[in-house]
């Protein structure tokens, strides 16, 4: 080969070398979904069997101290997309001509800022399973203190439960670092016509701060908590790039793909 063929190719190699490199990878997205000891048949929707809510204004809460100059996205551009992400499931939007809304829906996103403070080995209970010893594995001197974080990744559900070695990683890792965060709740409209309020289902959707934000990854949050509105999560749940691939949810064309028979 020509050499300053050989060098045209070797630099373009370079080049895009450094490109993939530099590409932004999607980031991990921890679910956790709450349906409060309701069945799947009374939460989720099936093909004879639409659920019809209405979606009342979402709210962008900061949680545990204030993140600054963090990008937020238009509320509007959300409530849309999570208008979307129902639909892709079978929940169906109240119309005034239609059917009353079983569900109102509404819908938190912003911030969640870490203090970390010494870590309480009897706060949570985690087993490991093919790892190394739980209370040797979790031990640290730093953990973050108030109710925020460990709620918003589902640490109460993790007394006396097994996990593999990388979602234990994963999971110690978000207690441990700021997060962004979108909030669904269903709550039934019955008992809010009686005035009462009675939440139906909660699906906390969450990815790590650093690198990453709302406007640009709420699609790949959404997308990847689809199938979890509604559903309940034993253990939290975290979905990266081979797991949305695999995923048969497609929420830009409002669809769900049957997976093919074996």
């Amino acid at each position: 080969m020509n050499p300053s063929l050989r060098a045209f190719a070797t630099l373009g190699l370079l080049l895009g070398s450094i490109l993939s490199l530099s590409a932004q990878r999607e980031p991990e997205v921890l679910v956790v979904g709450e349906t409060f000891d309701r069945p799947l048949s009374e939460t989720r929707p099936t093909p004879g069997h639409p659920i019809y809510y209405y979606l009342i204004g979402g709210a962008q809460l900061d949680l545990g101290g204030k993140i600054r100059g963090e990008q937020m996205p238009l509320k509007s551009d959300l409530e849309n997309l999570i208008h979307q992400t129902l639909a892709s499931q079978g929940f169906r939007r109240a119309e005034k001509e239609g059917p009353e809304p079983e569900l109102i829906v509404s819908f938190a996103y912003g911030t969640v800022a870490v203090d970390l403070n010494e870590w309480d080995e009897a706060e949570i209970d985690l087993t490991v399973e093919d790892a190394v010893d739980t209370s040797e594995y979790l031990k640290t001197n730093e953990y973050a203190n108030g109710g925020e974080i460990r709620h918003l990744v589902g640490a109460s559900r993790m007394f006396n439960r097994r996990m593999d070695y990388k979602t234990a990683q994963l999971f110690k890792i978000a207690l441990q670092n700021d997060r962004l965060y979108i909030t669904v709740s269903a709550m039934s409209a019955e008992a809010l016509r009686r005035q009462e309020r009675d939440i139906v289902w909660r699906t906390r959707i969450s990815i790590e701060l650093d690198r990453n934000s709302l406007p640009k990854f709420m699609n790949v949050m959404l997308a990847s908590a689809a199938p979890f509105l509604g559903a309940e999560t034993d253990v939290p749940v975290f979905l990266g790039e081979r797991d949305r691939r695999n995923t048969d949810v497609q929420i830009g064309e409002l669809e769900v793909v049957e997976p093919e028979s074996p």
